[in-house]
């Protein structure tokens, strides 16, 4: 009896441990969709794997795709407010904002 209820507690433990990411579903911003935001442009990653992001209210991390002129453009502007045009693309691994159009705010 007492190795069954070891077993389920180990189980209930593998279970929440497994599928505890999976809960967590951004509600913020509609994938899919021209959206507009004003966001503070960051680098996240470990070198060699940074990469240029931007976080929403939730904390959730967006990785910024842009043609090269765009991404040479949005890091120098690391810091900083930006207000950014493009599309969601939703990742298993992070959300991307694929950049159409930028404008940096006065500071």
């Amino acid at each position: 009896m007492k190795s069954v209820i070891i077993f389920i507690i180990f189980m209930v433990i593998v279970v929440f441990f497994t599928q505890g990411g999976s809960f967590r579903k951004n509600t913020q911003l509609p994938a899919s969709q021209d959206t507009t935001l004003v966001v503070t442009i960051s680098k996240a990653g470990n070198e060699p794997f940074t990469f240029l992001c931007f976080y929403d209210s939730s904390g959730f991390v967006y990785e910024i795709s842009a043609d090269s002129s765009i991404m040479n453009s949005l890091n120098k502007l690391q810091g900083r407010t930006v207000v950014v045009s493009g599309t969601i693309i939703p990742s298993p691994v992070r959300y991307k904002f694929q950049v159409h159009t930028y404008k940096s705010t006065p500071e």
